[in-house]
């Protein structure tokens, strides 16, 4: 096999081979053999067909697989020769001119980028650490004599709290249009349910009393006729309830089926469960800027071949979720829509392998067993779940793969300067519902 290697522009790299003629023509004459064995044509008995005839009528075809298997196994073999490492599949094109004795054809792909990572000794990294406060324990009693209260009805002017039972008839262009109207609608104010200035319209009135709100509906609302668009809505308030709050007592910690049944048990449980919650977001946000800042610091020639099929991925996840909540069929979704993210994902892809090959990392075993027991510990049977995960080399891959990528930030934080910064439950959740 004869090989030649022609740099591109960029990573695309061409691979000029020709192999013997004979290999292909020896390997056609066999298959065409062994057809012409059990081929059944009209005036011969089986296995008595002519070669001149098998020939004739699959020679064309045989011929075309045979030389796309001597092309890939050709390519591979000179890939290796050469010692280049193919980011994807090639592109082959026959030829235009070739010896007779030679089947010749040229393989156009994309090679591996070269990595190499900015070292990040003299980074500053700012690390959140979280802690549970009794002020956010406090905080999170209310919420929940909020959510168990009991309402009672009231006469008097509506506010900020109440919850409202209301007709309403919302139209645009003085004509209505779907899903803008509703009857006995319960709505607590200040919820933000509604769009805005919609509850600011009806905080005051009383029961019995209808009003016309003027409103705008937000530039990104998901119905996009009435994206950004004005519209009037007739409100009419049919009662007014007001919360009445449970006291916070041993009889409020039964009511939740604390286990304990008591104050103590029950603040001990909230801020259990707060400060698992505010490790794992805390926990993902370090993740999330440690691997931002690799991204931001590093450059690397990307593989188009790269992009263009986590593009397709994106895009099948997207029809995938699409079918599932619309149920019906998801549109084509352009590849540009995903451009972005799919070059942050790539790039981001390789900074990480080359990470854990720089730092000779593999999945820590202690680290592994610690994330199944955590999501073995949400089902009846922890075991059970925790044998599955062992039992499945996919499943024991995904968390392998997240302990992996858990072991490179550490990685990344131990070569920067790590500043601490104290966040509290409140800043770390708002940040969340803002996002």
């Amino acid at each position: 096999m004869r090989v030649a290697v022609e740099a591109g522009e960029g990573l695309e790299r061409r691979l000029d081979i020709a192999v013997p003629a004979a290999r292909i023509d020896g390997e056609v004459d066999k298959r065409l053999k062994k057809l012409g064995r059990t081929a059944k044509m009209d005036g011969f008995r089986p296995g008595k067909v002519p070669f001149g005839v098998v020939k004739s009528r699959y020679g064309a075809s045989v011929y075309q697989e045979v030389a796309s298997e001597v092309m890939q196994s050709s390519f591979y073999e000179a890939v290796q020769q050469e010692e280049l490492h193919p980011a994807g599949y090639p592109r082959f094109e026959l030829a235009k001119e070739a010896e007779k004795e030679e089947f010749s054809f040229q393989a156009i792909f994309e090679i591996m980028p070269k990595v190499e990572l900015v070292d990040l000794t003299d980074t500053d990294v700012e690390k959140e650490v979280g802690t549970i406060e009794d002020k956010d324990v406090d905080n999170m009693l209310e919420t929940l004599r909020k959510q168990h209260c009991n309402w009672v009805k009231v006469e008097r002017e509506s506010k900020d709290g109440d919850r409202l039972a209301i007709d309403f008839e919302g139209r645009k262009d003085g004509e209505t249009f779907a899903g803008g109207s509703s009857e006995n609608f319960s709505l607590v104010l200040g919820s933000g349910m509604m769009i805005p200035g919609f509850e600011d319209g009806i905080v005051g009135a009383k029961p019995g009393d209808e009003r016309v709100i003027n409103v705008t509906f937000p530039e990104n609302y998901q119905v996009s006729e009435l994206a950004g668009q004005p519209a009037e809505f007739t409100v009419k308030v049919h009662s007014i309830e007001e919360p009445e709050l449970p006291e916070i007592n041993d009889d409020f910690a039964k009511r939740l089926e604390v286990k304990g049944e008591t104050v103590d048990a029950l603040r001990d449980e909230l801020r259990t469960t707060m400060q698992r919650e505010l490790d794992l977001s805390v926990q993902n946000k370090n993740k999330t800027a440690i691997l931002d800042l690799l991204v931001e610091k590093n450059t690397v020639d990307l593989p188009k071949t790269l992009i263009d099929a986590e593009i397709g991925r994106l895009q099948q996840q997207m029809q995938q979720q699409y079918g599932q909540m619309q149920g019906a069929k998801a549109p084509e979704f352009p590849a540009s829509m995903f451009e972005e993210q799919a070059t942050r994902r790539v790039l981001l892809g390789l900074l990480v392998a080359e990470v854990i090959e720089k730092k000779e990392l593999k999945p820590d075993a202690d680290r592994v067993k610690e994330m199944i027991e955590k999501l073995a510990a949400a089902y009846e049977q922890p075991q059970s779940v925790i044998d599955y995960y062992y039992n499945s080399k996919e499943k024991l891959a995904e968390v392998e793969a997240i302990v992996m990528e858990d072991q490179v930030v550490d990685a990344l934080l131990a070569d920067a300067k790590v500043t601490e910064k104290k966040v509290s439950f409140d800043e770390v959740m708002n940040a969340q519902k803002a996002a």
